[in-house]
C-alpha cells in the first residue's frame, strides 16, 4: 500500500513560558514560540524492490487525485497559546469528569527568509470534559477544531483534509498538534481543502482501565475559493482499554445517511483519543 515518506533534518530553537495568576493551581497558561530550520524530502512510496529491498516511489505521473508532495528547505516561525484547567487524577487518563482547554497556534513561512514555502497555519483547538450530574455515571466529553491555511505556496502533503488514515494518539493524547489525523469514525473516504473544521461530543462510562464510549463525529474541508460540500456526521460506538502508552479501541460506526437506510457499519481497531492536550 502506498504511503507518504518524510524524511526531514532541522534544527530548531525554542521556549516555553508557563503562566499561573495564582487563583486556581490547576488552571495554567503556557505561552510559546520556536523557530525550525528544515531540510524536507517527500516521497510517497509506491512498492518495494524484492530483490534489492529498496523502496519504489511513485513519480508525477502517478499521482491523479491528490497532489504530489515538495520537497525543500523550510523555515517556520510558530507561536502558541494554551489554557489548561484540569485536576490531577488517575481517571484523567481514560475518563475524565472535569477538565477543559483551549490551543492557539500560528505558523508562518516565508521564501524571503528561507527555504521555498509561503504560507500562514493557523489552528486553534478547544475541549471540555464535564459531569452532567454530580452523581451521573455518564461523562460528556466535546472538543472541536479548525485549521485555516493561508499563502501562495503552502507544502501539499500540509494541507488540510478529512482522510481514511488512521490517526496515531499516545496515552490518549494527540502528538502531532497541527499534524493530526484527521479521520472521522466510520467515514472511509477523503476530502480535502485549505480550510478545515471537525469536531466530537461523546458520552463515556467505566473505570480507569476500560470504558464504553457513544459518538457523533462532524466535520469538512474545503476550498475557500471554492464549493463547499455538506458538513459530514457519523456516529456510533466502541470499547476502549487502557494498556498504559495507547487506549485501544474497537468500536461500530457510519455515516448519519447510512444508519438512516439501515445499512451495516464498519467496524474498527484503532487507538482513540482521550483528550488532545
Amino acid at each position: 500500500k502506498w504511503g507518504l515518506l518524510e524524511e526531514n533534518k532541522s534544527i530548531a530553537l525554542w521556549a516555553n513560558m508557563p503562566y499561573n495568576t495564582g487563583n486556581n493551581m490547576s488552571s495554567n497558561h503556557t505561552f510559546g514560540g520556536s523557530v525550525k530550520l528544515t531540510d524536507r524530502n517527500a516521497n510517497v512510496i509506491k512498492d518495494v524492490d524484492d530483490e534489492t529491498e529498496k523502496l519504489i516511489y511513485l513519480d508525477s505521473t502517478d499521482f491523479r487525485y491528490l497532489n504530489m508532495p515538495v520537497s525543500g528547505k523550510e523555515g517556520l516561525i510558530s507561536l502558541s497559546y494554551t489554557w489548561l484547567s484540569r485536576r490531577p487524577h488517575k481517571r484523567n487518563a481514560m475518563i475524565p469528569k472535569q477538565g477543559q482547554g483551549v490551543d492557539l497556534t500560528l505558523e508562518y513561512a516565508n521564501s524571503g527568509l528561507y527555504g521555498v514555502f509561503d504560507y500562514t497555519r493557523i489552528t486553534t483547538d478547544v475541549f471540555i470534559n464535564f459531569l452532567p450530574h454530580k452523581k451521573s455515571p455518564v461523562v460528556i466529553f466535546g472538543r472541536i477544531k479548525s485549521v485555516t491555511m493561508l499563502g501562495d505556496k503552502p507544502p501539499p502533503q500540509d494541507m488540510p483534509a478529512i482522510t481514511n488514515d488512521t490517526p496515531i494518539y499516545m496515552g490518549g493524547s494527540n502528538i502531532f498538534g497541527s499534524d493530526e489525523v484527521i479521520h472521522l469514525r466510520g467515514w472511509d473516504d477523503w476530502r480535502l481543502g485549505d480550510r478545515l473544521v471537525f469536531g466530537t461530543v461523546e458520552s463515556r462510562i467505566g473505570a480507569p482501565q476500560a470504558s464504553l464510549a457513544a459518538f457523533l463525529d462532524f466535520g469538512n474541508a474545503w476550498y475557500a475559493g471554492g464549493e463547499k460540500a455538506d458538513l459530514l456526521f457519523t456516529g456510533g460506538y466502541e470499547l476502549r482499554v487502557n494498556i498504559g502508552f495507547i487506549v485501544l479501541a474497537y468500536g461500530t460506526a457510519q455515516d448519519f445517511n447510512r444508519w438512516r437506510e439501515g445499512e451495516n457499519p464498519n467496524n474498527y481497531l484503532r487507538m482513540t483519543l482521550i483528550n488532545p492536550f
